[in-house]
């Protein structure tokens, strides 16, 4: 009876799964992306114009559920395919050159449609420029509206988590400190944002990554080897976010990191655990296979003195897991305790 217990859990979970597939239709995919010629006030007369380009390409090439996706500016369009840079498939590129916190949260419906299973945003420093228009020595772009202040643009990131976590709060959100630059007019205002951020982490929408200490020098700035022009990385700094970044992005895949949040109760938070008794062998025959494929993970509950116990449970109709079947569930992630 147990045994079919199990298949049916198994079943339902799969059937589960199957209904989250992409069938989105033509129309309701256009309703995902932001229209008009103006999308955000605080973009200046270049990114309005490529802004609409990007959202464009992105409608061409929609996302699909369950990936991991890269928000950002420049910096993060610039990586290109981070799929490739980081050897791990399904990381979707979701980089606006020149892009603002005002501009990210009115393309969040697209993210948020696709259920991710995480996303990592990295978005605030094109805000200083507007902030600081006129030390940028850069007349050539036309600003409309200028940003209120540092703290305008830490709250806007906290916004832009906060909303993800709402819409699908199964994605775990993360939030990257603000790059320095070589300009000296925005180091207080990256510092300021960043200190900020790492107090909203205290609200529980995001886990902050500290890439600011990653690429500051002692003067504040970013290391001169690891840049272009200043601002942009150059191969080297490329090189250098991934290797630091990779083993995060490595927990989020196997899924070590995730799980499922229900909300009730108003806003409330519900998790669902997955345990199981007594060590049986069809626990890892059946159960263990069938989690890994949906990217599930579960607690197996053992008796040590059953442990090894296969033929010879056979007398009994439930024979057990091994030590090595356990040991290859733990490196998977999976918890093992002893009842």
């Amino acid at each position: 009876m147990q045994k079919y217990l199990i298949i049916l859990t198994l079943l339902l979970c799969s059937l589960l799964l199957q209904s989250q597939k992409n069938n989105t239709s033509n129309t309701e995919l256009n309703k995902l992306y932001p229209s008009g010629e103006v999308v955000s006030k605080y973009h200046n007369d270049w990114t309005r114009s490529h802004y609409k380009k990007r959202i464009r390409a992105f409608k061409n090439n929609p996302l699909s559920k369950h990936e991991i996706v890269f928000i950002g500016n420049s910096i993060t369009e610039q990586g290109e395919d981070w799929s490739e840079k980081f050897g791990i498939q399904h990381i979707r590129n979701r980089g606006i050159a020149g892009d603002v916190t005002d501009g990210v949260l009115k393309r969040l419906n697209e993210v948020t449609h696709f259920q991710p299973k995480a996303v990592f945003i990295l978005i605030g420093i094109n805000d200083l420029f507007n902030l600081h228009h006129d030390e940028t020595g850069r007349s050539n772009l036309k600003y409309f509206k200028i940003v209120p202040s540092a703290r305008y643009v830490a709250k806007n990131i906290q916004t832009i988590a906060s909303k993800i976590r709402k819409k699908s709060p199964q994605t775990v959100v993360f939030v990257r400190t603000i790059l320095p630059t070589r300009r000296q007019y925005l180091k207080e205002d990256v510092r300021m944002v960043n200190d900020l951020l790492r107090g909203y982490e205290k609200k529980g929408d995001y886990t902050l990554i500290d890439l600011y200490s990653e690429f500051v020098d002692e003067e504040g700035l970013m290391k001169k080897t690891l840049t272009r022009d200043g601002v942009h990385f150059n191969e080297k700094g490329y090189e250098h976010w991934v290797e630091f970044e990779k083993p995060i992005i490595r927990e989020v895949m196997t899924g070590s990191r995730l799980f499922s949040i229900s909300n009730y109760f108003g806003d409330k938070q519900a998790a669902i655990s997955y345990t199981f008794d007594d060590g049986l062998q069809e626990y890892y025959t059946l159960v263990y296979p069938k989690f890994e494929e949906l990217g599930f993970k579960a607690t197996f509950w053992v008796n040590g003195n059953t442990i090894n116990l296969g033929e010879e449970g056979l007398q009994t109709k439930k024979p057990r897991t091994t030590w090595a079947q356990l040991k290859e569930m733990a490196e998977e992630g999976h918890e093992i305790f002893n009842h």
